[in-house]
């Protein structure tokens, strides 16, 4: 499953998929090199919690004879969202069920906790209630769904995003949560962009989420931006996020885990085709 690029194993996510049918990505994402699928889970995507077997068979084969496994749900539950716990943590069993019929152990959810007004996206959010309270609340979904993950053996991964950007933010709910059930499998994503776009050192968040991303407990996300404070996305390596920083620092953690593209065409239709941005996310990996 390694990439040539520099030894490294390099992902995509389908979030970068607008037109494309299935069997065209697949084969476009084998094409560049991809050897690990981070699959949307969503109406009108691919896949989703409500497709029947038959559907999530068919997702799982065109992958598979690419020569790629789908390795990770990119879902859109947030743990910290306001709502009822039970209906949270049944969204979220349900995207474990979808993972483990598409062969993949992980489930990407966000944190989504309130925040107050717009905040520029160089600065990080301000909540709507003291931040313990927040995190004690995705504490509680995610451990009403360790059972589940248990049984199903594919684990909940938080990612550096929306109300918690920083790997120090994510940090803190893991450790609130290791000491309700310690042992858990629960462990994070870290994301370039989110924790850098509002000034913590590559450093800092490696110091945090190290442990929460070594050994298969999680991965990382590749992405470009223009500036912290433009975040229209550009083709890896033209824009301002340290990328050869971030590979570097994940070679002195030893992270041998997937570098998963996550390009956002989907909500940014306007940015390159997801081929333009396999293309040249690959040849970064291979000259880093």
């Amino acid at each position: 499953m390694m990439n040539a690029a520099a030894g490294r194993l390099f992902a995509a996510s389908t979030l970068g998929v607008v037109d494309e049918d299935l069997s065209s990505t697949a084969a476009m994402m084998a094409r560049h090199g991809v050897r690990a699928v981070e699959i949307r889970s969503a109406q009108g995507a691919f896949i989703h919690p409500g497709s029947d077997a038959a559907s999530r068979r068919e997702v799982r084969r065109q992958f598979e004879d690419a020569g790629m496994e789908i390795f990770s749900v990119a879902s859109r539950v947030r743990i910290m969202a306001e709502g009822d716990d039970a209906e949270v943590a049944a969204a979220l069993e349900a995207e474990l069920h979808l993972a483990s019929d598409l062969g993949a152990h992980q489930v990407r959810v966000f944190p989504g906790a309130p925040t107050v007004g717009t905040t520029p996206s160089d600065r990080s959010p301000e909540l709507m209630e003291p931040v313990d309270e927040a995190d004690a609340r995705g504490v509680r979904r995610l451990l009403l769904a360790l059972d589940a993950a248990a049984a199903l053996g594919v684990a909940p991964l938080v990612e550096t995003h929306d109300s918690h950007p920083r790997g120090e933010d994510v940090a803190r709910l893991l450790a609130a949560l290791d000491e309700a059930a310690p042992g858990h499998p629960v462990g994070a994503i870290w994301d370039l962009l989110h924790p850098w776009r509002v000034g913590e050192e590559l450093g800092a968040t490696a110091q945090h989420l190290g442990r929460h991303v070594l050994g298969g407990r999680g991965y990382v996300q590749i992405k470009d931006v223009a500036d912290r404070a433009d975040t229209f996305p550009v083709l890896q390596g033209d824009g301002a996020a340290p990328g050869p920083e971030f590979l570097a620092v994940l070679d002195e953690l030893g992270y041998r885990g997937p570098v998963s593209l996550e390009w956002e065409r989907f909500w940014v239709p306007t940015a390159p085709p997801l081929e333009a941005a396999l293309a040249s996310a690959a040849a970064f990996l291979a000259s880093h």
